[in-house]
């Protein structure tokens, strides 16, 4: 049922958790791909052997296959550099710093978006398109020049004005921290949303003023908990969000990562383990309208009335195949 659910916009994610990764692993097949054996590998589509830096030596993917010999434990090796799924989580990854430590040219990066999002678009005509935030690595936020990633940010901006909504500052984790005053700076900017408000539940100001300014909250359960920040989904800063009626939205953040579905799984972890036992549709119902309310589409009456047709249809097929 919950894959049925209309679950609206997906306002936060990120272009390396996007792509499942039996779906990357099959793009390793494609002709005149290079890989670097280093730890970790690199990948470079090429018509002559690369000449970029490689500690070991660039050679054709199916010739690395092939010198393997057992394809299948190849693959399954391969596969691993793509997910962070593994039996023992916690051992692999203690905290998010493990996490990201285990992780082009911009404009042409943002250029390759566009260029598949125009194709999506033309597809399928109920997609409303996508948009994109700037933002630098997490592990270069202490030694970048802000300045000039702003800079870049604005660049991107003039060139692709309908695709780039923006930038992005990271807002995570403990009370009293560096990223804890972070937070305190993002309110006070009075941006449309801010991104993984862990710590704003400690600050019941700033929860005021969130609610005031009509500041939408974008939370991703699922990430949390492998993330190392959040143990027990029933202990997550979403029930007190919730219980106080703030305005969230619901993301997948890097879903495909941990081979998770954008938003469905996350709707099931919400209703299940974080939402109040009494919780009903109504209230994923709201979660999927705020993803409206508060994406970047300027007309949204097409889409609402899209949402609200297909929730029509759901209802139907639940009162059919559940009642």
């Amino acid at each position: 049922m919950m894959r049925l659910i209309p679950k609206g916009a997906l306002l936060h994610t990120h272009d390396m958790g996007v792509a499942r990764p039996d779906f990357l692993l099959q793009v390793t097949y494609e002709p005149l791909l290079y890989v670097c054996s280093d730890h970790p590998p690199k990948f470079l589509f090429s018509s002559i052997l690369p000449k970029h830096a490689c500690d070991s030596d660039w050679q054709l993917m199916t010739e690395a296959r092939t010198k393997f010999g057992d394809v299948n434990k190849f693959d399954a090796e391969l596969k691993k550099y793509f997910s962070l799924v593994t039996s023992d989580l916690r051992d692999v990854y203690p905290d998010v710093n493990a996490v990201w430590r285990r992780k082009y040219d911009y404009r042409e990066t943002v250029k390759v978006y566009k260029t598949v999002l125009d194709k999506f678009s033309h597809r399928y005509k109920d997609f409303y398109g996508g948009r994109l935030i700037y933002s630098p690595s997490k592990l270069s936020w202490r030694t970048m020049n802000i300045t000039n990633e702003l800079q870049k940010a604005e660049e991107l901006k003039r060139e692709f004005p309908d695709l780039i909504a923006g930038t992005i500052s990271t807002l995570v984790q403990r009370f009293g921290t560096w990223s804890d005053e972070n937070l305190v700076d993002a309110v006070l900017l009075k941006p449309k949303r801010i991104g993984n408000p862990h710590a704003l539940v400690k600050h019941p100001l700033l929860m005021n003023l969130v609610k005031q300014n009509d500041i939408a909250l974008e939370v991703n359960v699922i990430s949390d908990q492998v993330l190392n920040l959040v143990d027990d989904f029933r202990n997550h800063p979403l029930s007190v969000l919730l219980a106080y009626d703030m305005p969230v939205v619901i993301a997948s953040d890097y879903n495909f990562l941990w081979e998770a579905n954008s938003l469905t799984h996350d709707f099931y972890v919400i209703f299940t383990g974080v939402s109040s036992e009494r919780s009903d549709l109504r209230l994923l119902k709201q979660l999927a309208l705020n993803s409206m309310k508060y994406n970047t589409v300027k007309d949204k009456r097409p889409m609402e009335k899209m949402f609200q047709d297909n929730w029509n249809q759901f209802l139907d097929r639940v009162l059919e195949n559940f009642s």
